[in-house]
């Protein structure tokens, strides 16, 4: 028999890398999937999920394996989980809708330091990496589809009672108007523009023109063409679904309207326009109240990068004002 020293302790081993800080979550997240696999198999069996493989997706912050098919499941340290947490509540928010929109949530928890949400796996390529093969008239086609599955979201009542996990748009608007000379990256964004930017968001109006509440929509948050993914079907690209609503919230429409019409085709008003008239703007419009809007929702949005946004169209960089920013990005037909 085996004599056990008092001084001796037994530790049960850990299932995952540790996240107790941002450093730990770095160091976690470029652990390669063997580090990964065994966590990612209990907790499938935990909850009865098929795992026959185990791959590692690429990109994002969090990281994310797949086993096959038939489920996505992400990771995020318990420290930093707000962006995890808003995915919950959208998923529980559109679990009553008949929409192909997103992923189903299949099931969610916490395992040591680590948030986790597993959903179903939806088919396709993200948007970004098929576009750049595509004609000039299917990606007319696809951009006035991508802007109807956006309104698809759009018209799905969002919650009626406060969710803790998704912000409102006027606390989120004040904040970032109030905020945004030391928003980040600003410091590569050209001197006129800085010094420009609080008087265009104060004369856009954003904070005092919130939405009122019966027009306030679920919104995507951050519908960048890498977000969006699309599948081959009888000879052309359709649309799956939306991915990713880390990034959600409640508010005004037009927020989700920046990312598709600045990433996808910069100044191309003809693709902008598609977008537009899916998305529900009649003729797909856009007048000085909806480019001022776009404007001012894209300098106050969380996860643009201001100065790559202007380097995509080079000549806007020596623009002195964001009004004559706008018009480029957003020109008249």
């Amino acid at each position: 028999m085996k004599v056990i020293r008092p001084d001796q302790r037994y530790v049960t081993p850990r299932l995952l890398p540790t996240a107790a800080t941002q450093d730990d979550f770095r160091r976690a997240r470029s652990q390669p999937l063997d580090t990964w696999a065994p966590a990612v198999r209990c907790i499938a069996a935990h909850h009865r999920l098929a795992c026959d493989t185990v791959e590692r997706l690429p990109g994002g912050d969090c990281p994310v394996f797949a086993a096959g098919n038939e489920w996505v499941m992400k990771f995020a340290p318990a420290h930093d989980a707000g962006a995890l947490h808003r995915e919950v509540a959208v998923q529980t928010t559109l679990a009553g809708s008949a929409t192909p929109l997103r992923a189903a949530m299949l099931a969610h928890g916490t395992c040591e330091d680590w948030h986790y949400l597993v959903s179903s796996r939806l088919p396709g390529r993200p948007l970004h990496e098929v576009w750049p093969t595509l004609a000039c008239s299917d990606r007319l086609v696809l951009a006035e589809e991508f802007g109807e599955l956006l309104r698809t979201l759009h018209e799905i009542p969002p919650p009626t009672a406060d969710v803790p996990d998704l912000p409102r748009w006027d606390v989120f608007v004040v904040r970032a108007v109030h905020e945004w000379p030391t928003r980040w990256g600003l410091e590569r964004v050209p001197a006129a523009l800085r010094a420009d930017g609080p008087r265009f968001l104060e004369a856009s109006g954003l904070e005092s023109s919130a939405p009122p509440s019966a027009n306030l929509r679920l919104l995507h948050g951050d519908l960048a063409p890498e977000n969006v993914l699309v599948h081959e079907n009888a000879g052309r690209w359709r649309f799956s679904g939306m991915i990713d609503f880390g990034n959600a919230m409640i508010g005004d429409r037009r927020f989700d309207y920046t990312a598709p019409t600045v990433l996808l085709a910069p100044g191309d008003p003809t693709i902008v326009r598609a977008f537009l008239r899916g998305a529900g703007v009649a003729d797909g419009r856009i007048d000085p109240a909806l480019r001022r809007a776009l404007m001012a929702c894209t300098l106050v949005h969380p996860m643009a990068d201001l100065h790559d946004c202007l380097a995509l169209l080079p000549d806007t960089l020596a623009c002195p004002t964001w009004d004559a920013v706008a018009e480029r990005f957003w020109p008249d037909a």
